[in-house]
């Protein structure tokens, strides 16, 4: 039985359809040019579905060439792959089907405008996110293009507002035509074409969160003074179904922030409105429930990346944004599902976070329900090395060096009644591992898992962050 594979290659002016035998050897092809129109100048468009139709015809014309001999059967063709112009733009409507603008093809300009606008936001300029993406601000690729769609065409921003706006390289636009569009067709790309997007980073192959991020800030009265020194940050994570708003209200970290000088930050707890399925069915997973991971199970690592919002994305939009902030000096807290990622960002960034401290973590999600509810959805039930890698439990059996965590568990808390919180297995791999020593777990009498147990402590997680953030 013979075993070839085809090849779909959309160019910027034809598509063809490449047969190779197991050799590699072209067995049949087949091309057809398509349309480019230029509405003004340094402008240029294609109609997305008339790409799809001509390489339909290039499929069925190469198919046609391969069995006119006999030699071979269109089920000799075990997979097809695509090439195409990288950087050129679809955007559709994920409920219709419809395409929502023509392609705007790679070397279009028209959003030379929307470049010096995101340029000049950063001190960076074009190079802001050269660090993350690899590329610079430019007319050329998908991510400034999409940004000018946004801006400027009522059928997208109205599909966006609604959820419904996909977006791709011409790759992502054929794939999902080529499995069944609007019946279950994949929407899928791969890293060659997403690094194209500035989406992605290229250090970790993974998407950013893909929505906008709004965080609180709460800034002392020493940074209002024209002539401070920058002034170190606190970063403070919420719990299960919080917002940036639950502690900055109610958790009272301002009083002695501001008698020591810190600025604090309260980050949201998940990507917001993305329209995954599933993402606002329960409390405990999904919107309010990030866990501080980076998904890599679909859909959901389509955007709920918030280790890497919290690592890199966070860090940029702060610094560059309140100058009088110092990205030298930063410690990190946080409560429940917070208090799991504040310990596990400090283990697994040795040096990134000043101190460390927690009130009623997830010290142990690997063993217990919450955990591995978010764990089994967001890796996979049979990723356990994924899972160890977010685990405080398990990374504190790996540390090295100096350690002081502050951790307050309350022993009326129901949570750590049922088993969700699981410190003793913390101390205990501390223990077992020589950091005994560098963990500080107090159970405070009766106190429950509420804002009125972190308000009564929050002065003590601000000195303990003040002796290392300050030297105080």
């Amino acid at each position: 039985m013979s075993q070839l594979i085809g090849a779909v290659d959309c160019g910027t002016t034809s598509a063809r359809f490449f047969v190779f035998d197991e050799k590699a050897n072209v067995v049949a092809q087949y091309q057809k040019e398509f349309k480019q129109t230029y509405p003004k100048q340094g402008w240029m468009e294609e109609d997305p579905d008339e790409i799809y139709d001509v390489c339909i015809e290039c499929i069925n014309g190469a198919v046609e060439k391969l069995e006119k001999d006999g030699k071979y059967k269109k089920s000799d063709i075990k997979g097809i792959g695509i090439t195409n112009q990288r950087e050129s733009t679809v955007v559709w409507d994920k409920k219709t089907g419809k395409k929502l603008h023509n392609v705007i093809v790679w070397p279009d300009t028209r959003n030379t405008g929307t470049v010096k606008k995101l340029a000049g936001k950063h001190e960076e300029g074009v190079n802001a996110l050269k660090k993350k993406t690899g590329l610079p601000f430019s007319t050329y690729f998908a991510g400034v293009k999409l940004r000018w769609l946004l801006d400027n065409v009522s059928e997208v921003q109205e599909a966006h507002k609604n959820k419904n706006l996909y977006f791709g390289t011409i790759d992502t636009w054929l794939l999902w035509k080529l499995t069944g569009g609007l019946e279950g067709g994949l929407f899928l790309t791969d890293v060659t074409n997403a690094s194209r997007t500035m989406f992605m980073n290229i250090e970790t192959l993974e998407w950013a969160t893909n929505c906008e991020m709004k965080f609180n800030l709460f800034l002392p009265p020493q940074a209002l003074k024209s002539s401070a020194e920058k002034i170190p940050v606190l970063i403070y994570l919420s719990g299960l179904t919080c917002t940036g708003d639950n502690c900055s209200e109610k958790g009272f970290f301002q009083h002695r922030a501001s008698q020591k000088g810190i600025a604090v930050v309260y980050p949201d707890t998940s990507p917001r409105g993305l329209g995954v399925a599933g993402e606002d069915d329960s409390y405990d997973f999904g919107s309010g429930a990030g866990f501080y991971v980076n998904a890599t199970k679909e859909p959901y690592n389509k955007g709920y990346n918030m280790y890497s919002y919290i690592t890199e994305d966070l860090p940029k939009a702060l610094f560059s944004s309140f100058k009088q902030l110092d990205s030298d000096r930063v410690s990190i807290t946080g409560h429940s599902m917070g208090g799991h990622g504040a310990l596990t960002l400090f283990l697994k960034n040795p040096g990134k976070y000043k101190s460390v401290s927690a009130f009623a973590p997830i010290a142990n999600p690997s063993n217990c329900d919450w955990g591995k509810k978010a764990f089994s959805g967001y890796f996979g039930e049979d990723q356990k090395e994924k899972w160890a890698e977010h685990d405080a439990t398990e990374l504190i059996k790996k540390w090295k060096g100096p350690l002081d965590m502050l951790i307050d568990v309350g022993t009326g808390d129901n949570f750590y009644k049922q088993g969700q919180l699981l410190p003793e297995n913390l101390t205990k791999a501390a223990e077992e591992s020589g950091n005994d020593k560098g963990v500080n777990l107090r159970m405070q009498p009766d106190y429950d898992h509420s804002y009125y147990f972190m308000s009564t402590f929050a002065d003590d997680h601000v000195d303990h962050a003040a002796k290392y953030l300050l030297g105080q």
